[in-house]
């Protein structure tokens, strides 16, 4: 294009707007075109449109696809100023902001504003740049504009999950804190807030979080760290650093946290601290009560134990000087009534002699006391002795005993006098317990390679079936008004079964009111002793 001839004219080739300078330096039609069709090739290209505005900041052009992404088409732009096209949703402040940087001839850089476009709300994006003559006269502006709805869009999205997201960890029980890849505090939760609250207001996100382990040493919140500060920092750190174990600390109001860290999968760490005061207190009460059922068993074992040892030299006394008296009553002395007495003295010394040792075997097996003497030895024998030892009770109350042993039977080992401590007890007890005219049978089976089943079966009164599980407590009384004519302390079932499991073996109780009582202890097969 031809150079101005005049001074007039240069002015007024400098006086129009950058669209109109444009123009009027354009060549032909052609290369016009040309230009359009470039620029139409750069914004189709980009996704973004080009636009103008001149020296009194209204737009003068815009490239042809502005109007696939607004309302309305690219001439209805021209003449109008930013303000005057307005944005709705931009804060004030901003908005303000964004036209004073017009005014002041400022470039701007994604500026984003909402506008309502052809199909809907649509977010767009404004970028510009001031355009000045050789002289420094300001002479517009040129920029580009783009859609990003979407981009919003998603960002909305993305800001309501994190809110969400922000929610539900606010609303834990449980200490929450989130570090990036490099261990720095991103973010935390109102329960860690509370914990923290005496140093809440020094945690900031950005803090790494060996600072604020650190800070909660320092200022008395672990009192576990008390003296050995650094040892206990190394230790908390190194779970921090190799995640997925749990450990436990103690806080300042003794308050206890059972604390997991976690990597995520970005490289950052989840740390999370269960509140558990209640479980250890807990815990502890179950400790407490623990120590002292032990110290009362220990206590009453070692009473029992004493009380018998105290009992015994007494009684021994009494039962000698009565097998004296009465071996006198032939004599001199003798009278039917003093030697009936003195039978009486001996029983009755007799019995208590036995209840002692009774009371004496439950503080040893509590005490843990109880050994084994174990030895080959042939069960029939040991059976007979049994009978002969219970058969003066069975007569005194009509009861008949009918005893059945196994033909395989042979030697077993154990502890002879423990076994036969077993079943006089349970034979003795299923007399007692049976009417005149009753029957007890004795059965024992098994040996070779089966379990030895000494089995006691009687056609007495029976035992409640609530109270089957509780029999074989130590001093337990069935209440019941038809037992209470029938002494005794309870012990016997407890002594059989402590006895039959010391053997590796175990009692079983079966019993219907009215019908009888059936006792069965099994020792195990390896207990035979083969050839």
């Amino acid at each position: 294009m031809d150079e101005p001839e005049d001074k007039e004219d240069q002015e007024a080739i400098a006086d129009m707007s950058p669209g109109a300078h444009a123009a009027a330096n354009r060549g032909s039609l052609d290369a016009q075109s040309f230009k359009d069709d470039l620029i139409a090739g750069f914004a189709e290209a980009s996704g973004h449109w080009f636009w103008e505005m001149d020296e009194n900041l209204r737009f003068v052009w815009f490239s042809e696809n502005v109007e696939a992404h607004v309302r309305f088409p690219r001439e209805w732009h021209y003449g109008k100023t930013r303000d005057e096209i307005g944005a709705p949703d931009v804060p004030k402040e901003i908005w303000e902001a964004h036209l004073e940087t017009l005014r002041q001839h400022k470039p701007f850089k994604d500026f984003v504003y909402r506008r309502a476009g052809p199909d809907g709300e649509k977010w767009l994006t404004a970028s510009g740049t001031p355009v000045f003559d050789g002289d420094g006269r300001f002479r517009g502006y040129r920029g580009t504009g783009g859609d990003v709805t979407a981009l919003m869009l998603a960002r909305r999205e993305a800001e309501r999950n994190a809110e969400l997201i922000e929610h539900a960890v606010d609303g834990m029980n449980e200490l929450f804190i989130l570090c990036d890849t490099e261990d720095r505090i991103v973010m935390f939760n109102q329960r860690f807030r509370e914990v923290n609250a005496s140093v809440i207001d020094r945690v900031k996100p950005g803090m790494k979080f060996a600072q604020f382990v650190r800070l909660i040493i320092a200022e008395g919140l672990t009192p576990e760290s008390a003296d050995r500060e650094e040892e206990y920092f190394r230790e908390r750190m190194r779970f921090h650093e190799s995640p997925g174990q749990s450990f436990v600390t103690r806080r300042d109001d003794n308050r206890w946290l059972l604390v997991r860290d976690q990597r995520t999968r970005d490289g950052g760490t989840i740390v999370v601290s269960a509140d558990i005061t209640e479980q250890v207190e807990a815990e502890q009460r179950l400790r407490d009560a623990m120590e002292q059922v032990q110290f009362a068993n220990r206590a009453k074992t070692e009473f029992l134990a004493n009380m018998s040892h105290e009992l015994r030299t007494p009684l021994n006394s009494i039962i000698g000087f009565s097998d004296i008296l009465a071996s006198q009553m032939f004599g001199p002395l003798g009278h039917d009534r003093y030697v009936q007495y003195a039978e009486n003295v001996n029983r009755a010394g007799q019995h208590l002699l036995d209840l002692i040792g009774d009371i004496l075997d439950v503080s040893r097996i509590e005490a843990g006391e109880i050994h084994l003497d174990e030895e080959d030895f042939d069960v029939v024998p040991l059976i007979n002795d049994c009978r002969l030892i219970v058969q003066p009770r069975a007569l005194e109350r009509d009861v008949v005993l009918n005893i059945k042993l196994a033909e395989k039977l042979g030697l077993i080992r154990a502890d002879p006098l423990r076994i036969k401590q077993v079943l006089i007890n349970l034979i003795a007890n299923a007399i007692k317990f049976s009417d005149g005219g009753g029957r007890v049978e004795i059965h024992v089976d098994g040996g070779g390679h089966d379990p030895i089943r000494f089995t006691v079966r009687d056609d007495g009164i029976g035992i409640p079936e609530h109270d089957i599980p509780r029999v074989v407590e130590p001093f337990f009384q069935v209440m019941d008004a038809r037992l209470a004519k029938h002494e005794g302390t309870g012990l016997g079932l407890t002594l059989a079964k402590a006895f039959a499991e010391r053997h590796g073996g175990s009692l079983l109780i079966e019993s219907e009111l009215g019908v009888g009582t059936c006792v069965c202890v099994e020792l195990p097969a390896s207990r035979n002793v083969t050839s």
